[in-house]
């Protein structure tokens, strides 16, 4: 049985948003990830991924490849964290909205 090999995309650098060759379906880094959440840290994308207190905010699950453990490398679909993000953003603005 063949596994179905998912592509990350080749360069390690920051996501641009200009970027437009990148479908929903490409994997990012946790690094680009970081920087797509406005620079955060590795330890709130862990906190996002893993911690209970922010289990409300729903973060996208990321995407283990490789072994699992020391060796793992994690990613997130690009799309997942862009409507995240958006959510986010409509559910900020409806607060101030209310207020």
């Amino acid at each position: 049985m063949k596994r179905k090999k998912m592509k990350a995309p080749a360069r390690r650098g920051p996501i641009a948003d200009s970027d437009a060759d990148l479908t929903d379906e490409h994997l990012i880094s946790v690094d680009q990830t970081c920087e797509m959440l406005g620079g955060c840290s590795r330890m709130h994308l862990w906190r996002l991924t893993n911690d209970h207190a922010y289990q409300a905010l729903d973060f996208p699950l990321a995407i283990t490849i490789g072994k699992v453990g020391r060796h793992a490398r994690k990613y997130f679909r690009i799309g997942d964290v862009k409507r995240w993000i958006a959510k986010r953003a409509a559910l900020i603005n409806e607060h101030d909205r209310a207020a």
